[in-house]
């Protein structure tokens, strides 16, 4: 007689019923963590960072070079966008911001955000800041 391990199993299968792994599965996504999908406000918040960072360093006297900030309260480009992200409460839309800012920088000819503020005059900038803004615009 052939060995089907019939005998190992039993007449009836020991295996539990679909239903159970069915609650088991159910049960266990209850402890998985879901991630949320993209919020739809993320746009708005890079565009509002972009045009509070820029608003910041508008006027020449508020904008420095070589240094991120000062004590009184001027700002460089990276300066400007972390004050602005701190000061909204939200560092979700940095990220984004920060990346705007650096393919303009990059199109510029500059490696890094920091060097564009230092080796730019200060119109340059601004102009980098309102290229940043309207293409956020354009992904909102």
């Amino acid at each position: 007689m052939p060995f089907d391990g019939s005998e190992y199993l039993g007449k009836s299968s020991s295996l539990p019923s679909p239903g159970l792994w069915d609650s088991v599965r159910r049960f266990a996504r209850a402890f998985i963590p879901i991630t949320p999908g993209p919020d739809p406000n993320q746009g708005m918040l890079t565009v509002q960072l972009l045009v509070t960072a820029r608003a910041l360093i508008e006027d020449d006297r508020n904008w420095i070079q070589h240094d991120y900030e000062t004590r009184d309260d001027r700002y460089c480009a990276v300066g400007a966008l972390r004050y602005a992200a701190r000061f909204m409460g939200s560092p979700g839309p940095l990220l984004t911001a920060s990346k705007l800012m650096l393919s303009v920088s990059r199109e510029r000819g500059f490696s890094k955000i920091e060097k564009m503020n230092d080796r730019s005059s200060h119109v340059r900038v601004l102009s980098a800041f309102d290229e940043a803004i309207s293409r956020a615009r354009i992904m909102a």
